[in-house]
């Protein structure tokens, strides 16, 4: 919401230096894009570093599964950068039912190498962060009902924070991750390494 947006952009503003800006828009639809993009456009001369962070999940059975759950669903040494979030849903079949999402989630990580294979020579490298169970409005119910299986279930024990996924996208951003292309990175704690007489 507009709301949540100016919260966070004041939010970042006030930890400076900078100024963080807020610029709503419903990405499922072709007009909001080309809108960001004009908006974006407006403001700088070009967009060093693009993440994309969107999810929608229902934890329902197939046979009542709503459609539309699926249709939710620079230079050579420092190049432009798109971080792809997704999850590790995308690479294992999880415990429980979250097709879309997980469907999803899969498309997106194999999405991501292509357009590393396909855009590199535009000096522009594509990745994707995977994160596991972390705090967040998505994971809220399956956290309330399972937290505690969930987290004993992940070989660092502990439900992962906001900022494990943000570390991993400074270093993507950075001059130290500017050789990464086409790469999914897990940071989920070892939750899909785990042994595998697992509970879950």
């Amino acid at each position: 919401s507009k709301d949540t947006c100016d919260k966070v952009a004041k939010e970042l503003s006030d930890k400076g230096p900078g100024k963080a800006v807020s610029i709503p828009a419903n990405l499922q639809h072709l007009n909001e894009v080309k809108r960001l993009a004009n908006e974006i456009k407006e403001r700088e001369g070009k967009l060093h570093i693009l993440i994309n962070n969107a999810g929608a999940s229902w934890g329902a059975p197939i046979a009542s599964y709503p459609d539309e759950a699926f249709e939710k669903a620079a230079s050579p040494k420092d190049p432009a950068r798109v971080i792809n979030i997704g999850s590790i849903a995308g690479l294992e079949t999880p415990f429980n039912e979250t097709y879309a999402y997980s469907t999803s989630k899969a498309a997106l990580l194999h999405l991501t190498k292509v357009m590393a294979g396909q855009l590199s020579n535009r000096q522009i490298t594509f990745n994707n962060i995977a994160p596991g169970p972390y705090q967040s409005k998505i994971t809220a119910k399956a956290l309330k009902d399972h937290g505690e299986t969930i987290k004993s279930e992940v070989p660092l024990d502990r439900i992962g924070a906001a900022e494990d996924i943000a570390g991993t996208a400074i270093y993507l951003s950075s001059k130290a991750g500017a050789f990464t292309n086409g790469a999914t990175i897990t940071v989920d704690g070892g939750l899909i390494s785990r042994p595998i007489n697992s509970n879950l």
